[in-house]
């Protein structure tokens, strides 16, 4: 059930939850920017505790920190069958981003859409120990969050302590040179199969760093570095590495400052 878009608000996804207990097959729903703000949380609760949906997109909405806490305390006391969720743009920061992170070790909750909310932190230690018990995501995109390149290091060490995460996404966010060196350090340990750096101000030092750990990153397959500030000197590094690859890898340099072709 498809309803972004609408003016739904918190009034109208009351009135939507008896029809969504009564019919199984509703496994999907799409709440995208339907004007729904923090007071909806009650609903939403009885929603995943009462209903078969798997795939809840609650994107584009301002649902706020108290909604996020109160979410994350809620998903450590009952099972839900959720499988897929997408909080993008609704306004959540800092720690109660990282209590939400450690309450999803409980849950089923496979693929997490969290663009655009900063999750950055003064305490790297917070993240770290919030992002390790990310137990069941195996998917995540962290796109326009705010990372810099000291949380750049939470996510290596998250990482290098192999979590079943395939699927990352960082697009959009200020890793820069510091924090590409911290997680091309983690490549050759983890298990991640695709990696997204889009437009994370990263240059040479971070482009090489990278060049560098792909022979032995071992289970990537696709790596995207597009609108960066690579040049030919991070360009002639991947194709040295291309030589020692195992394995095909999808590797995406366009927008660069590279002039080869």
């Amino acid at each position: 059930l498809n309803l972004s878009g609408n003016t739904i608000r918190n009034l109208g996804l009351g009135f939507l939850l008896p029809g969504l207990r009564e019919n199984p097959s509703f496994v999907y729903l799409n709440l995208s920017q339907t004007g729904l703000d923090q007071g909806c949380i009650e609903v939403v609760l009885k929603m995943l505790r009462e209903t078969p949906i798997r795939h809840l997109d609650l994107s584009k909405n301002r649902l706020s920190n108290f909604f996020l806490e109160k979410l994350a305390l809620q998903l450590e006391v009952f099972v839900s069958k959720l499988r897929f969720l997408n909080l993008s743009e609704c306004g959540f920061f800092g720690t109660s981003c990282h209590i939400f992170f450690s309450s999803l070790q409980l849950t089923g909750i496979s693929h997490l859409i969290f663009d655009e909310n900063s999750v950055a932190s003064d305490s790297c230690e917070s993240l770290t120990l919030s992002l390790t018990r990310l137990n069941p995501i195996r998917t995540m995109s962290l796109n326009g969050c705010r990372i810099d390149s000291e949380s750049s290091f939470c996510i290596s060490e998250y990482l290098k302590s192999r979590p079943p995460i395939l699927h990352l996404s960082l697009c959009n966010n200020r890793i820069q040179n510091a924090g590409a060196i911290s997680i091309s350090l983690s490549l050759p340990v983890c298990i991640i199969q695709t990696l997204n750096l889009s437009n994370c101000r990263i240059e040479d030092e971070g482009g090489m760093a990278l060049a560098r750990s792909l022979p032995t990153a071992h289970t990537l397959i696709n790596l995207n570095l597009s609108w960066n500030s690579l040049s030919d000197v991070s360009g002639k590094g991947f194709e040295i590495a291309a030589f020692m690859l195992k394995k095909p890898i999808k590797l995406n340099l366009s927008s660069n400052k590279m002039s080869i072709e």
